[in-house]
């Protein structure tokens, strides 16, 4: 309470009482050191009389104490006590006993000894005993060595009391006019600051209120002045400020309007760009699905020709080639535009490392480069993490180490720690991936822009092909991941090969399971007798789409019907009641996910599975397919053993495989294993007609004419042709330029 009263006093009475305060106080101590030291020097002279009495009468009553004359050292007290010269006053003898009394004359020779007599008689020197209303002094009286007796007197205190009383009065007076003209100069020096204040709180006021032509005036030339004229320049800069501040704000408005057009125009344009991707991803993939599908339907067919059977192989790498350009560019404006997130599954890690290893092997062979994986031991084998991802970072630094690399070795590395820090939850580990080549290694001016889009080295450009995108998109991916991807060169030096390194988070799965790795698609010849007549709706506004599904799934022995569009296919379940429906999402008349969940909303759909499939690149929300009713979703164009997969997923379908002796492999040139002179010896040895038309065919990327020109040399040499063509189906004319190049010939 006190001291938010105190709080709301104003300045000026504040100062006032805090100066009056210390005056007061000053004064006071002043006056209790001057009354200290009056009462000190009063007791000093007293205790200096007092001595000087004592000594005088010691040797007055020396000799009578000496003979013990009791009569003369009666008179001699007697005498003292008349005039009043003391208080008190004794002798005693050298017993201490009391001998002659100044104020009591018949106290002579006691019979009991004065406990003050023996006192004094035991002492070296006087001693003085201060009581209220005087001094008591005593000493010994010596004879030579001999303490012959004592000598006390008592003085009265009654003119200190008179003189400190005195003395009071005189300070009372003082101090009063001291704290007088102390509050007047407190209240003169307040309002010498405050005053000014309050002029400082009525300019601010008015600034407040908006006037700024106000402007403090003070004569005086101490700080407050200096504050004053720093106010007053304040003021004049505020004023300067506002007003450019308003002619800022004037211009930014002008700004943000042309802004909010401009982010609304690119707004638009993103737009545009999504749905022309959306679009252009259904229209490619479409397309797309319906020429791998057929290819691997021809494909399956035993009875086909060796060479028709070449052929549908390289339509189908040509189609795989064009969905992984696609994908690419699509993976990257998800990554633009926000849309990439990360699915987890459960998954074997042994097995995809397995998986590259044989993917590559092939290629390690026609490159005559060593492939090496190394997988630490305490690597885990069942993880889980977002398998789709990982596996194409590392088909991505795989391949591009075998693009650079003409000898020597590339290898896989792979490395785990353990994660202990409180942040990441139980059983999560780091996985670090390495793939190093022996290649030429990057140039230090290149190392910086290696990972952007559409990037490329300038060795990457000597070799041609690539789009750019393979290094940006696996960093990307590393990132989403939890980690990221860095390179490096070899010792650090170009000319001995890069290294390239990544990291992911990944959590152990506790026990074993199944992968559910579907055997090959072409080992599949039917169902398994003793199963259910499984029905099969296929819905799809695309006819090829269609026509690929019950092409591919009918001969198993799968119950099949078709529809084209959503309404088709809610009238189709509930006249036929499907086991499972391969729902497209776009279709006219009615979508997939409006038809899926009219399906659903039916109490009898519930054994019905629903497997959404679509084409485009953005429009698929996964929490929207779920919500419709759907159990699972593939992306077009979809391989057959994906379709298998999910039909052993969702309904247990059991297969029954044909023997791995009816597979086709496509063999391996035997000029893969020859050295480079050899196979450069074999294509010398080729007319130099041929030589030179496949070099200008290689040269213009002309697919027709490169044919043409291979089976020309399949007459002529048909390994260097099977070799050739081998370069060819992967659209390695980089390859076959170097070789054709290195011949020295002209037409």
């Amino acid at each position: 309470m006190i001291i938010q009263a105190w709080k709301r006093l104003p300045l000026a009475v504040k100062l006032t009482v805090i100066i009056t305060f210390i005056v007061v106080l000053v004064v006071a101590m002043l006056t209790t050191l001057s009354v200290r030291r009056e009462r000190q020097t009063f007791q000093r002279e007293l205790e200096q009389q007092a001595k000087l009495l004592l000594d005088t009468l010691s040797a007055s009553s020396a000799d009578s104490l000496y003979f013990l004359d009791g009569d003369f050292l009666a008179d001699l007290m007697e005498n003292m006590g008349k005039f009043e010269v003391v208080t008190f006053g004794r002798i005693y003898d050298a017993d201490g006993r009391v001998v002659a009394d100044a104020l009591n004359p018949d106290a002579r020779f006691t019979i009991s000894p004065d406990p003050f007599g023996q006192q004094l008689l035991q002492s070296e020197g006087a001693i003085f005993d201060w009581r209220a209303d005087q001094l008591i002094a005593g000493q010994a009286v010596q004879v030579g060595a001999q303490r012959i007796g004592a000598v006390s007197v008592g003085l009265p205190t009654a003119p200190l009391k008179a003189k400190l009383d005195y003395l009071g009065q005189q300070v009372t007076i003082v101090a009063f006019i001291v704290i007088l003209v102390g509050m007047t100069l407190a209240l003169l020096f307040s309002r010498s600051i405050t005053d000014p204040l309050q002029d400082m709180i009525k300019a601010t006021q008015r600034i407040q209120g908006g006037d700024l032509s106000y402007r403090l005036q003070t004569a005086s030339g101490d700080e407050l002045a200096q504050l004053a004229s720093h106010f007053n320049e304040m003021t004049d800069q505020l004023a300067q400020t506002l007003n450019q501040m308003e002619a800022e704000i004037e211009e930014r408005k002008r700004t943000q309007a042309a802004l909010e057009l401009a982010k609304e125009a690119a707004e638009t344009a993103n737009r545009a760009k999504s749905t022309f991707l959306a679009n252009m991803s259904h229209e490619l993939r479409t397309p797309l699905n319906a020429i791998l599908g057929f290819s691997e339907l021809m494909a399956r067919d035993q009875a086909i020709a060796n060479q028709h059977y070449e052929n549908l192989q390289a339509i189908s790498r040509s189609g795989e080639h064009l969905l992984s350009l696609i994908n690419q560019v699509l993976d990257m404006s998800k990554i633009e535009a926000g849309r990439m997130t990360v699915s987890e599954r459960d998954f074997d890690l042994y097995r995809l490392l397995a998986d590259l290893e044989m993917m590559f092997h092939l290629k390690a062979q026609e490159n005559r480069v060593r492939l090496i994986v190394e997988r630490h031991p305490e690597v885990p084998q069942h993880i889980r993490a977002d398998e789709i991802k990982l596996r194409q970072i590392l088909i991505n630094l795989l391949n591009n180490a075998f693009k650079f690399t003409k000898e020597g070795y590339v290898m896989l590395r792979v490395d785990c720690r353990r994660e202990t820090a409180v942040s990441h939850p139980p059983l999560t580990h780091t996985l670090m991936f390495t793939v190093e080549d022996t290649g030429p290694g990057i140039e230090p001016d290149e190392l910086g822009h290696l990972f952007d889009a559409f990037a490329q080295t300038k060795t990457g450009r000597d070799l041609g092909g690539g789009t750019g995108l393979g290094l940006s998109l696996s960093r990307q991916f590393a990132q989403l991941l939890g980690g990221d991807l860095t390179a490096r060169n070899v010792r650090d030096e170009v000319g001995f090969g890069a290294i390239f390194q990544f990291q992911i988070l990944v959590r152990l799965v506790e026990g074993s399971f199944s992968t559910g790795y579907p055997q090959q698609p072409n080992q599949i010849v039917a169902l398994e007798a003793g199963q259910p007549d499984y029905r099969l709706l296929i819905v799809d506004d695309n006819y090829d789409n269609r026509l690929v599904l019950a092409r591919l799934l009918a001969p198993l022995g799968f119950a099949i019907r078709q529809a084209e569009n959503g309404k088709q296919a809610v009238e189709q379940w509930q006249a036929w009641r499907p086991h499972l429906i391969w729902m497209d999402l776009h279709m006219p008349e009615m979508d997939g996910l409006t038809a899926s969940r009219r399906i659903k909303a039916h109490p009898d759909s519930q054994e019905t599975i629903i497997i959404a499939t679509t084409a485009t690149a953005f429009t698929v929300n996964i929490e929207d397919i779920t919500k419709s009713g759907c159990n699972d979703f593939i992306r077009k164009p979809a391989q057959a053993n994906e379709i298998f997969e999910v039909l052993q997923r969702h309904l247990g379908v059991r297969y029954v495989y044909g023997a791995q002796g009816n597979q086709r492999y496509t063999a391996v040139s035997p000029l893969a294993q020859s050295s480079d002179a050899a196979l450069s010896e074999a294509i010398a040895q080729l007319p130099p007609g041929l030589i030179v038309g496949l070099q200008q065919a290689a040269t213009q990327t002309n697919m027709t004419a490169v044919a043409h020109y291979l089976e020309q040399i399949q007459q002529q040499d048909p390994a260097v042709a099977e070799f050739l063509k081998n370069l060819a189906d992967r659209f390695e004319y980089d390859k076959i330029l170097t070789l054709v190049k290195a011949q020295k010939l002209t037409p």
